[in-house]
């Protein structure tokens, strides 16, 4: 059965809850929540008892969150060494990964230029030869043998576009929505934003699921 698509926040409802979180944390002296659980508002209980992948993972920050909110994650990424349980190193192409998962992400990963290169977005032989073994079209093929039938994917980009066209995902039977919502309490000042003078550049995401 196939899920329906994630609920997203307009750019004025999630300035309005970021604000919101602010100040509820620096009340409380607690941790604020990830602004991906303010962004998408049912997600945090969606990945709930939910098997969930995250490629790319680093030092494990965002394993760990998925974790605390009750997911059973996986981890896989190529150049930092496991820090969290649950991560595995190497390349998601190739590494034995247990699928099929409820929510796949990837922070980061997936910009053109960007996965491959062990040094933010630099160009070197290594990255080349990464990039030629596995076109974006290839890695796209593999996040479909990993997704379940109901799945969904987030990709967050932050320096440049996500490499996966939307022909491409339409190639394979996906469909790809771009999110951009901008926290900006100047803009957005009703309310519990009033007080603040946040402006932030868009938050930019990719939700990709089943057509």
């Amino acid at each position: 059965m196939r899920k329906k698509a994630l609920e997203v926040r307009n750019s004025k409802k999630f300035t309005h809850a970021y604000c919101r979180e602010w100040r509820n944390a620096d009340r409380t002296g607690r941790d604020m929540k990830s602004n991906l659980f303010l962004l998408f508002p049912t997600l945090e209980e969606d990945i709930q008892n939910k098997r969930v992948l995250e490629i790319g993972s680093g030092g494990g920050g965002m394993v760990q969150l998925f974790r605390n909110s009750g997911a059973d994650v996986t981890g896989v990424d190529l150049f930092r060494e496991p820090m969290v349980e649950g991560i595995i190193k190497g390349d998601f192409m190739s590494v034995p990964l247990k699928g099929p998962y409820d929510f796949i992400f990837a922070f980061g990963v997936f910009e053109n230029c960007a996965i491959y290169s062990p040094a933010g977005l630099r160009r070197d032989d290594f990255h080349k030869e990464m990039k030629k073994k596995n076109p974006p079209l290839k890695m796209l093929k593999r996040i479909n043998e990993l997704l379940d039938e109901a799945g969904q994917c987030i990709f967050q980009v932050y320096l440049r576009p996500l490499m996966f066209t939307k022909e491409m995902a339409e190639e394979i039977g996906f469909k790809i929505r771009k999110i951009s919502r901008r926290l900006d309490s100047d803009k957005y000042g009703d309310g519990t934003a009033g007080e603040y003078g946040i402006t932030v550049s868009p938050e930019k995401y990719y939700l990709m699921r089943r057509k």
